[in-house]
């Protein structure tokens, strides 16, 4: 996945209101691969920090090729 957007992690550095990592990397993935991803939830009573952040950023439709 060469196009994974590489912010420092545990900054929001894309303005989504949450910070980038780890979960926020799967759900980029899961987004930009075309899984409907409206439909996955953390576990009751679980937690996924950053999730929304890489919704909201597989949402914008951009590549983040490295050089």
């Amino acid at each position: 996945m060469p196009s994974i957007p590489t912010p420092v992690w545990g900054r929001d550095e894309f303005e989504t209101g949450e910070m980038w990592n780890s979960n926020s990397v799967v759900s980029w993935v899961l987004a930009r691969s075309g899984v409907q991803v409206e439909t996955i939830r953390p576990p009751a009573n679980g937690r996924a920090p950053g999730w929304d952040a890489g919704l909201a950023i597989g949402a914008r439709g951009l590549n983040y090729d490295r050089p």
